[in-house]
């Protein structure tokens, strides 16, 4: 970045690096993969910021540069959101406020896989559990605070997880259990998004556990949501 700050809703800016990114890479071949409407995404991400300080409206940073961390269960996505930002090296994304992001390096990351049924999990990015009204055309998001927590993340993971093609069975056995938690409210565009941040036990068959560890857990995960790290096994 030119300057050590982002708007407060900096989500917005990275889906905008990679839909240019995907723009640009052969010839927009793969955009419409990703960013079509309804299009389902097994990637997640997130963005580490050196002590930001959060204002009414921007980010204040201690440093000019950060870390993107990108995770997918696709190898065929890894490539090619892989491909597409290494030929943004170095091109400038203007921003708000007279600013500008570049990016400097890609490196490719090997995860281990998980063996047991029983893993502890960091959020590094916020989890998201959105219930949508279709009558209504709105959106309720539940975090921790709420007594239904529990009820609405099995059913959104359930969900993911038959949609990735996992069995009922399995995809019914998964528990997310609240350790060491608390809300936060994100602002995404227009909307501030309850949600929440901390450390979840996750219970389940370790193929479902690796996928949610690589495409990440719950609702908006391509925007910035429910990337987690694996802080140990069970």
């Amino acid at each position: 970045m030119d300057k050590a700050e982002l708007p407060k809703d900096y989500r917005r800016i990275f889906i905008h690096l990679f839909k240019t990114a995907l723009s640009n890479a052969n010839g927009g071949k793969y955009y419409e993969d990703y960013y079509a409407t309804g299009k389902s995404k097994d990637y997640c991400w997130s963005v580490y910021l050196k002590n930001p300080v959060y204002t009414d409206k921007i980010v204040k940073l201690a440093d000019t540069r950060g870390k993107l961390y990108f995770s997918t269960s696709d190898k065929k996505t890894g490539f090619i959101f892989f491909a597409a930002l290494m030929e943004q090296k170095k091109k400038i994304l203007p921003i708000k406020n007279e600013n500008a992001l570049r990016i400097l390096s890609v490196k490719q990351i090997t995860e281990e896989r998980v063996r047991s049924n029983n893993v502890l999990i960091k959020m590094v990015s916020p989890l998201c559990v959105r219930s949508h009204n279709r009558e209504r055309d709105y959106d309720f998001y539940y975090s921790i605070a709420h007594e239904e927590f529990e009820q609405e993340s099995r059913r959104v993971l359930t969900y993911q997880l038959q949609n990735a093609g996992f069995s009922k069975e399995l995809s019914e056995s998964v528990k997310l259990i609240p350790v060491n938690t608390k809300k936060v409210i994100v602002k995404f565009y227009e909307s501030m998004i309850e949600s929440s941040i901390g450390f979840f036990e996750l219970e389940g068959d370790s193929a479902v556990i690796n996928y949610l560890l690589q495409a990440g857990l719950g609702s908006k995960k391509s925007a910035g949501f429910g990337m987690c790290l694996l802080e140990a096994e069970g």
